[in-house]
């Protein structure tokens, strides 16, 4: 049996544009819950997450790493995601996995045109959110970009900690009301991010107005609140590589970010014609229904295929179906991912993020249920961005064609932004892609 609970997981999806620092912050937060002895780098390929000789030598992620740790009595899993626009499939898809999307941006750049579609993605698929703020020992004009950040998210977009001392610390200002900060008085700061929690509890608003000022722990249940309706975007400053502000990050994650049970639970379709209708995971319930977010080719368990369990347990005892298919599956092993390493567990507890490996039957978005609730189930599709960017390929001979045909189908099931499609007018095959990365990507792992 798992040694915490669903109350205990916290699901978070680390986006953003690329070379923001997300793969340095997950080095960072494994290494203070104690997961690994020392930080690796990108730049030397030795992080937990860039673990594909394909990502060491670009340098960048690509494809999602699933990491976790326990830290402050919470169970952590985090989607590191790719941020290279070749591969932003990839960081879509793991949306409806968590219950927090986490947006990270490089404060010496500023809001790029990744950013935007990120964010307003979680948004539309209703993603409680967290701006992150990184790089802030290297920036100037903090003050500047944090009104960039409310101009175009919103006003709801409220900074839980400042930076101060010139980028080397962090001061907290919506438990505390004092202080100095880089970018201004605390208090002011303060007085803002409790008059935007507040104002989803008309009984703590009278409180306040009344008393002028309202406990951190009468703040709790309405900070939660108003990250589930999107009336707050919390926004945290720090510094990844020098290890500014990343045990606040973790604090914050532990105490105030929803778990599977607090979270908005995703969409499902059930049924088919007229009967179709749209139906909601409970993670409570008793049935169990997973959905796979991730396929890839592991060297050593071959086909892995990633999933979240919305509610229910999944172990080799229980023998789910996947789609509509009425034959049962056989899942001989249940595992845990810390990057490249799968360690085997008992079972998958309901909120929680596991793997299953040679389940041939399993592709991306497939969902295994136990029909209980419906014969046929799917969940809601995502808008994955289009591919643009065309190859024509060819098999270098007829005995090629066959293993160029299983190649293709294997790249498909493990990229929903990859297609590949027959030019009538010249016969040609078509690999279609997000971008050249994307494609040179691909052609290399088909040799």
């Amino acid at each position: 049996m798992a040694k915490y609970t669903t109350t205990d997981i916290r699901n978070i999806a680390m986006t953003g544009a690329a070379a923001v620092g997300k793969t340095t912050l997950v080095e960072a937060m494994l290494h203070t819950a104690g997961e690994i002895g020392s930080i690796g780098t990108v730049e030397h390929g030795t992080t937990v997450c860039d673990f594909d000789d394909l990502e060491k030598e670009y340098g960048h992620g690509i494809d999602s790493a699933i990491v976790h740790f326990d830290y402050n009595g919470a169970h952590v899993n985090i989607v590191d995601t790719p941020g290279s626009p070749g591969f932003f499939g990839k960081a879509v898809a793991a949306l409806p996995a968590v219950e927090t999307q986490v947006i990270m941006i490089d404060a010496s750049v500023g809001i790029e045109t990744a950013t935007r579609k990120l964010f307003n993605i979680g948004k539309d698929r209703q993603l409680p959110q967290v701006i992150l703020v990184n790089k802030i020992d290297n920036a100037t004009d903090l003050d500047v970009l944090l009104e960039q950040i409310q101009k175009t998210f919103g006003s709801e977009c409220r900074p839980v900690n400042l930076p101060a001392e010139d980028g080397k610390s962090v001061i907290n200002c919506f438990s505390n009301a004092t202080g100095d900060s880089d970018i201004g008085d605390v208090a002011d700061f303060h007085t803002g991010i409790v008059d935007q929690v507040v104002e989803v509890d008309e009984a703590l608003m009278e409180a306040y107005l009344e008393q002028g000022e309202v406990s951190p722990e009468q703040l709790h249940g309405p900070f939660e609140a108003a990250l589930r309706q999107a009336h707050l975007v919390p926004v945290m400053f720090m510094s990844a590589k020098e290890n500014i502000g990343v045990v606040e990050f973790m604090n914050f994650i532990a105490s105030l970010c929803p778990n599977p049970l607090e979270g908005n639970p995703r969409t499902f379709v059930i049924h088919e014609g007229e009967l179709q209708e749209e139906w909601h995971a409970t993670n409570d319930g008793a049935h169990p229904v997973a959905h796979v977010f991730k396929v890839s080719a592991d060297p050593y368990v071959g086909k892995l295929c990633v999933f979240r369990l919305h509610q229910g347990a999944l172990s080799p005892s229980i023998h789910p179906r996947v789609g509509d298919n009425k034959k049962p599956l056989r899942l001989s092993h249940v595992f845990k991912l810390q990057g490249k390493n799968h360690v085997e567990i008992p079972e998958v507890i309901s909120g929680d993020i596991g793997a299953v490996a040679k389940v041939d039957e399993l592709h991306y978005g497939s969902v295994m249920h136990d029909a209980s609730i419906s014969e046929q189930m799917k969940i809601k599709p995502l808008p994955m961005p289009k591919p643009m960017y065309g190859l024509a390929i060819d098999a270098a001979n007829r005995n090629a064609e066959t293993k160029l045909g299983e190649a293709l189908t294997k790249l498909q099931a493990e990229d929903p932004t990859l297609e590949v499609d027959r030019v009538a007018a010249t016969g040609d095959l078509v690999l279609r892609g997000l971008g050249d990365i994307h494609l040179r990507v691909k052609l290399r792992l088909m040799k």
